[in-house]
């Protein structure tokens, strides 16, 4: 068991190159993306324990030269669903 916290990320894709499914199927290969949800057409919200450098790092392994944006959501506005508020709020593990 890891004892770094969970932190929420958001991640959008470039989708004039790679749909946001198809990013989300190579990013669900990555075992230290504890769990995800897709919030908005180009963007998900991850959910790891590794720093923001260490999870970029690992994603663009897995994407190669593909561009996206990963930032850690520290800070929080706009207009989402209950649901999605909650799960960046609220970060849980597939694992646990």
């Amino acid at each position: 068991m890891n004892d770094n916290p969970l932190m929420s990320y958001l991640f959008v894709v470039d989708s004039s190159t790679m749909s946001r499914d198809d990013a989300i199927d190579k990013i669900d290969k990555i075992k230290e993306v504890e769990n995800w949800q897709k919030i908005l057409p180009d963007a998900a919200v991850l959910i790891s324990r590794l720093t923001t450098k260490r999870l970029n790092d690992t994603i663009r392994d897995s994407l190669g030269e593909q561009r996206y944006l990963l930032t850690k959501l520290d800070s929080k506005n706009g207009w989402l669903a209950k649901k999605s508020w909650d799960f960046m709020n609220n970060p849980k593990s597939v694992y646990e």
